[in-house]
C-alpha cells in the first residue's frame, strides 16, 4: 500500500495516493508498533499537505518530533512541519524545522533526505527574498542527490532562482534543460513546476508566443492539478495571461470558477479588484 502510494505521488495522483496511504496508516494502527504507526501517520500527512488538507496535522507531527528518538520519524515529522509552514507562508518557521530536519538527515547518513532538507531551506530563504541565500543552498542540495526526480526538482528551482536574481539567460536556459528532463522522465508534479517557471518568464518578457504556449499548458494544468500550492500558482498567472492577452471574458470565468470552488483567497481577490473586476466575484465564498 505504501509502495503504490509513493507511486501516485511520482504520477501527480496525490487524491489516490491519500487513499493508499489512509490505508497503510489503519493497517499500521491495528497491527504495528507506536514507531510504525507514528511513521505511517508521517506518509499518510505529506500528501495531506500538499493537497491542502493537512491544517489539522501539525500539533500530531509535533508530538511525533519532540516525543521520539527515533530519527527516521524525526525526520519525517519535523520536514513535514517545514513544508506545512512554508504552504502557510511561515517562512522563518519554515527554516527552523528544515534544518531539524537536515540534522536528523545527516545522522542516517541520507544523502537524499539531506538534499530534500537544502531544497526546502533554500524555498523558504528564497519567499523571504534571500535570493542568493537561496541559490547557495539549492547548490548543496544539488550536490548531495543522485535521484533524477529530486534533482530535476532542484534544478527548475535553481533555474528560477537565477532569473530573478540578474542571470536571466543562465536562469532560462536551466529552467529549460529541466523541462525536458522532466517530459523525459515523464514525472507530472516537475513538468507542472517548470510550466509555471516559463508561464512567469514569458509574463515578465511579455513574449506573446510563448505566453500563448503557456497558457494552453496553464489551462490543461488547472484541470489536472491536485496539489493546492500548484492550482492557486497556475490560477495566479492564468490571470495575468488572461489580463495581457486581453482576455477578460476568460478572466472572469476563471475567477467565477475559484469563487464557485471556494478556493478564493484574499489576494486573489485583491488581485482581482486592482484590475477593477471584482463585480464578477461571489464574495460569499
Amino acid at each position: 500500500m505504501e509502495r503504490e502510494g509513493k507511486r501516485c505521488v511520482d504520477n501527480g495522483e496525490l487524491k489516490r495516493a491519500l487513499y493508499f496511504f489512509e490505508k497503510a496508516l489503519k493497517w499500521a494502527q491495528e497491527n504495528a508498533s507506536q514507531e510504525l504507526i507514528d511513521r505511517a501517520y508521517c506518509n499518510w500527512a505529506a500528501v495531506a499537505i500538499s493537497i491542502g488538507e493537512g491544517r489539522e496535522v501539525a500539533a500530531k507531527l509535533r508530538k511525533i518530533l519532540f516525543r521520539y528518538s527515533d530519527t527516521t520519524n524525526r525526520f519525517l515529522a519535523s520536514y513535514n512541519l517545514a513544508r506545512l509552514n512554508e504552504l502557510e507562508k511561515n517562512f522563518r518557521k519554515s527554516i527552523f524545522y528544515a534544518k531539524i530536519a537536515l540534522q536528523e538527515a545527516q545522522k542516517l547518513n541520507n544523502l537524499e533526505w539531506i538534499a530534500s532538507s537544502y531544497n526546502q531551506i533554500a524555498n523558504a530563504q528564497l519567499a523571504l527574498g534571500k535570493t542568493k541565500e537561496a541559490i547557495i543552498t539549492y547548490q548543496k542540495a544539488e550536490k548531495h542527490t543522485k535521484d533524477c526526480h529530486r534533482l530535476t526538482a532542484i534544478e527548475i528551482n535553481l533555474g528560477y532562482s537565477f532569473y530573478i536574481s540578474g542571470e536571466k539567460k543562465k536562469g532560462k536556459e536551466l529552467l529549460k534543460k529541466a523541462y525536458l528532463k522532466s517530459l523525459s522522465i515523464g514525472d507530472k508534479r516537475l513538468q507542472a513546476l517548470a510550466i509555471c517557471d516559463l508561464a512567469y518568464i514569458a509574463l515578465e518578457e511579455s513574449d506573446t508566443f510563448l505566453m500563448k504556449k503557456s497558457q494552453s499548458d496553464l489551462e490543461r494544468l488547472f484541470n489536472l492539478a491536485e496539489e493546492k500550492q500548484t492550482r492557486m500558482k497556475v490560477a495566479y498567472l492564468l490571470l495575468d495571461i488572461y489580463r495581457k492577452t486581453a482576455r477578460l471574458d476568460k478572466y472572469r470565468i476563471l475567477i467565477s470558477k475559484l469563487a464557485c470552488e471556494a478556493k478564493v483567497s484574499c489576494s486573489v481577490i485583491e488581485h482581482a479588484i486592482e484590475l477593477n473586476c471584482y463585480r464578477v466575484i461571489n464574495l460569499h465564498s
